[in-house]
């Protein structure tokens, strides 16, 4: 997972922008690079509605995050990427 500075960003709770500075290069903004950041953002829904839900008791903040991984998996369906 930290291997890639796309998914570090996602994990950053720095600005995405001000994150990509700090390794010299600016966001790959290409519909390729969008997919791909679409795609860590579901990894990352998936794993924390897993974790909440069943490993730290959080029930609620599992379903906040499995409802979150369903609309971004919508958003998925309508990647150019797709078409």
């Amino acid at each position: 997972m930290f291997a890639d500075r796309a998914f570090e960003a996602i994990l950053s709770t720095e600005s995405s922008a001000g994150f990509h500075e700090g390794y010299g290069r600016p966001q790959d903004m290409s519909d390729k690079g969008q997919a791909r950041l679409l795609a860590y953002r579901i990894l990352s829904s998936y794993f924390n509605a897993y974790v909440h839900e069943h490993q730290v008791d959080q029930p609620e903040a599992g379903e906040k995050y499995r409802e979150r991984t369903l609309d971004l998996l919508k958003e998925w369906k309508g990647l150019k990427l797709n078409e």
